[in-house]
C-alpha cells in the first residue's frame, strides 16, 4: 500500500464524514460568533445540511451491509443524528430539551451497541473500533464556541475557541489515521488499532478538561481540572467495558452452541444385542468381509472357523 493511502479515494471515503462533522461544527462557529440570522438551537443552516447527509449516507452504508470502507459512515452518521435532535432541542424547549437530549443519546447509543455486537463476528477488535468511533463523533468532534457560551472571561473567546478547534483537528486527524491503517494497510493488527483507538478516546479527558470550567465561567484551577478529566475516563471506560462484556458473552454463547452442534449424536444400538445366545452362535459361524478368500476360479469361499469345545 501507498504511505498516501488517507488521500486515495478509498481513503477519502473513509474520512469523509468525520470531515463533514467537523465542517459542520466550523460553520456553525462563525455563524453564531456574529450572531447571524437563521440559527435553530445552536445549529447554522449549513449546518444543517451537512449533518443530514451523513445521517442519509450512513444509513446507506448500513443497507450496504456495513462493508469495511464504509465503517466509519455508520457511527458518524449517529453521532449525527444526536447533533440534529439535541441542536433543536436546546432551542426552546428548556427542561424538555434537556430530557430529549438525554433520550436521543440512549437511542442512538443502543443503535451503535447492536452494530458493533454485530460486528463481532468478526473478532471484539471490530465491535470495540465501531464504539470508539461513535464516542468520537458525539463527544470529539464538537467543541464549544466561547464568543457565545462565556463572553465575560478575561481570556479573549476566539483564543479559546480556536484552540477547543485545534484540539477537535488534532484528534480527528489521528483517528482517521489509524482507521486508514486498520482498513488500507495489510499488515496491521485490529487488536494494535483498537487499543491504539481506545487510549485516544481515554486522552480526550485530559486534552479537553480546561473546556468545561471555562464554559461554565470560572477560573481554571487544578480542583476542577482534575475531575472533569477523570469523569471523561470513566465514562469512556463504561462504555467500552459494557459491549466488551455483552460481546464476550456472545462469543461464550456461539462458543457452546458449536460444541452442541460437533458433538456426535446418540449410539447406534448393536443389532446383536437383546437377540439371544442363539444369534450370537449365528453371527459367529457367519464370515466376515474381511474373512472371505477367493478360489482358484474367482468365487469367493469362507473361511472354516475351528471352534474348539
Amino acid at each position: 500500500m501507498r504511505d498516501n493511502a488517507l488521500f486515495t479515494r478509498e481513503g477519502f471515503t473513509l474520512a469523509a464524514p468525520f470531515l463533514l462533522l467537523l465542517g459542520a461544527a466550523f460553520v456553525s462557529w462563525p455563524w453564531r460568533a456574529l450572531n447571524l440570522p437563521g440559527v435553530i438551537g445552536d445549529l447554522a443552516p449549513p449546518s444543517i445540511i451537512m449533518l443530514m447527509a451523513v445521517v442519509v449516507a450512513g444509513a446507506f452504508s448500513m443497507s450496504r451491509r456495513l462493508p469495511m470502507g464504509l465503517i466509519t459512515w455508520p457511527p458518524a452518521g449517529l453521532g449525527a443524528l444526536f447533533f440534529l435532535v439535541g441542536g433543536f432541542a436546546t432551542g426552546d424547549l428548556g427542561s424538555e430539551g434537556e430530557l430529549l437530549v438525554i433520550l436521543a443519546y440512549i437511542a442512538v447509543l443502543g443503535f451503535a451497541i447492536v452494530i458493533s455486537i454485530a460486528l463481532s463476528a468478526h473478532g471484539m477488535s471490530y465491535s470495540v473500533i465501531l464504539l470508539i468511533l461513535f464516542l468520537m463523533a458525539v463527544f470529539i468532534v464538537r467543541f464549544p464556541i466561547f464568543e457565545t457560551e462565556a463572553p465575560e472571561l478575561a481570556v479573549p473567546a476566539t483564543l479559546l475557541t480556536a484552540l477547543s478547534a485545534l484540539r477537535a483537528v488534532v484528534e480527528i486527524a489521528v483517528l482517521l489515521w489509524l482507521v486508514e491503517r486498520l482498513v488500507l494497510r495489510i499488515d496491521t493488527s485490529p487488536a494494535h488499532i483498537a487499543g491504539a483507538m481506545a487510549a485516544l478516546l481515554l486522552a480526550h479527558g485530559p486534552l479537553a478538561a480546561w473546556q468545561e470550567p471555562l464554559r461554565a465561567g470560572e477560573s481554571l484551577t487544578l480542583g476542577n481540572y482534575f475531575p472533569e478529566a477523570l469523569q471523561w475516563v470513566q465514562l469512556a471506560m463504561m462504555h467500552l467495558g459494557v459491549v466488551m462484556i455483552i460481546v464476550r458473552l456472545r462469543l461464550g454463547f456461539n462458543r457452546i452452541a458449536a460444541v452442541e452442534e460437533a458433538r456426535p449424536t446418540a449410539l447406534e444400538p448393536d443389532p446383536r444385542e437383546g437377540a439371544g445366545p442363539e444369534a450370537e452362535a449365528m453371527s459367529i459361524d457367519e464370515p466376515s468381509a474381511r474373512e472371505t478368500t477367493y478360489s482358484k476360479s474367482g468365487r469367493p469361499t469362507p473361511r472354516n472357523r475351528r471352534r474348539k469345545h
